[in-house]
């Protein structure tokens, strides 16, 4: 897959966006008085939804 200089910056926005505001959502949930495991469930819940979202045209050519 090939990029433009101008799509692969803002890829980069994008993500270091993304990773630098989980450091304030894990102090407001810390706050707030969630478990751990619950917010552990809640990371991973995200994470199963982006990569079905991100990959789901490889994922429905999957065969067993």
């Amino acid at each position: 897959m090939k990029l433009s200089r101008q799509a692969a910056n803002l890829t980069l926005f994008v993500v270091t966006a993304m990773w630098g505001s989980t450091y304030l959502f894990n102090k407001l949930v810390v706050q707030a008085g969630m478990q751990p495991a619950t917010i552990n469930a809640v990371r991973g819940l995200m994470c199963l939804l982006t990569g079905l979202i991100v990959f789901h045209r490889q994922l429905s050519h999957m065969t067993k």
